[in-house]
This record gives structure tokens, C-alpha cells and sequence, in this order.
């Protein structure tokens, strides 16, 4: 019986994990519900809700936030009028684009054009199938030997930004200091704020390093641009 609901919740992961492939592919058009449950295979009723339960957001929702996210990454270079990529991204208007953008950044799009501010950038979170046991778990890690291969490249030297954890010691801690009670929820805001960094060279990364004076350990760190001093 175990093995049965082991199973079906895989199938119910990989239909959410199918509907995120086809709204990222199609995330510049129109998307319906119907749509959705086409390619994730269940009734339009049981995949909101069996994607609201695994991505924490409602179909619309997601694809909302992350079409905006998208625009915001598009105005920061500046190139772009607001109301070319309020239609790029399915807004059927200037007003409609400023008021959820405003809403979900907390200021106009043509601010954030001019000034480009870190933003908190909504970074999906990619379901996946996970092994049903630690012993599936041991044995697909198991199963396969590749090599790897180190080149090492040197870099010039530049400034960092830092989100040190204060008394944290794990990443589970570093959520919960990072959002007080809103958790791991607070950190994903880290990250995509640290992401919307114009001068970043590279995505955020979590990382250990000593401790700083008592300080918690893990970081989350954004590299730039700019040499350091």
C-alpha cells in the first residue's frame, strides 16, 4: 500500500514538474488552465490544486510572478520601454503591467528602469522526484561513476555582497533567522533579491565560511562586477 501512494505521488510530482516546463516555454503567451491539465494529464480542478500544494502559489500566481521577474530582468538593461514588455509578458495594458509590478516589487516599473534597485526576484522552486527511502536513495547515487573534470581559471579581483547568517548554523537555521517566522519563504527573497543585482556576474551562492565574531555561518553571497578596493 506503501509502495502504491510512493507511486501515485511521483506521477502527481512529474505532472507539476510538466506543467512548470510548459509555462516557462510558454511563459511570453497566453496559458490557460486547460492547458495545464492537458499536459499534466489530471482534471483542471486537481492540478491547481496539486501545484498549489508542491509550489506553494496557485498556477496563475506562478506564472504572474514569474512573468514579471522576467520583465523586471528586461528593464534593468535599460533598453526596453515599459509598455513593450508590459505586451511582451501578456499585460494588456500600461496601468495593468504598474499595478502588479508595484504590487509585487513594491515600486513602478519605470522607477525600477531608471534606478534598478535589488529587487526580490521570484526564483521558482523546480519539483522533482526524490527516492522513496534512503536505501533507493543510496543505491541511485550508486548506480552510475563519472568523472569530473577541474580547469582552474583566474579571475580579477572583485567586491562581494554578503548575507551572513547571525547565530545560524545550518541552512534550516539561516531560513528562519534570515525571515523570523516566514522561514525558508524569507531566504528565497534573499536569493532573488542578491539575482537582480545589474553588476552580479553569477547566480547567488550558499556557501560555509569561518565565523565572524560569534556569527552564524552560512552566507549567501552575490559576486559583482567592480574590482574591490
Amino acid at each position: 500500500m506503501q509502495e502504491v501512494r510512493n507511486i501515485r505521488q511521483s506521477d502527481v510530482v512529474r505532472a507539476v514538474s510538466r506543467m512548470q516546463d510548459y509555462i516557462e516555454a510558454h511563459v511570453s503567451e497566453p496559458i490557460t488552465l486547460h492547458q495545464l491539465a492537458g499536459t499534466a494529464g489530471y482534471s483542471q480542478w486537481h492540478c491547481e490544486r496539486i501545484f498549489r500544494e508542491l509550489t506553494g502559489k496557485s498556477p496563475f500566481e506562478y506564472i504572474r510572478a514569474l512573468r514579471l521577474s522576467k520583465a523586471a530582468l528586461i528593464l534593468r538593461e535599460g533598453r526596453t520601454k515599459v509598455i513593450d514588455v508590459a505586451f511582451d509578458f501578456v499585460f494588456d495594458s500600461h496601468e495593468g503591467f504598474t499595478k502588479a509590478f508595484s504590487k509585487q516589487f513594491g515600486l513602478p516599473p519605470g522607477r525600477y528602469r531608471r534606478e534598478t534597485p535589488a529587487i526580490p526576484l521570484f526564483m521558482p522552486y523546480r519539483v522533482s522526484v526524490t527516492p522513496a527511502s534512503p536505501e533507493k536513495e543510496k543505491k541511485s547515487m550508486s548506480t552510475t561513476t563519472k568523472t569530473v573534470f577541474v580547469q582552474v581559471v583566474e579571475r580579477p579581483r572583485r567586491q562581494i555582497m554578503v548575507k551572513r547568517g547571525v547565530k545560524a548554523t545550518d541552512y534550516y537555521t539561516y531560513c528562519d533567522e534570515a525571515g523570523d517566522e516566514a522561514g525558508c519563504d524569507a531566504s528565497e527573497r534573499i536569493w532573488g533579491a542578491l539575482s537582480s543585482v545589474k553588476e552580479a556576474l553569477y547566480e547567488p551562492i550558499g556557501m560555509w565560511l569561518p565565523p565572524a565574531d560569534d556569527s552564524g555561518r552560512h552566507i549567501q553571497i552575490c559576486t559583482g562586477s567592480r574590482t574591490s578596493s
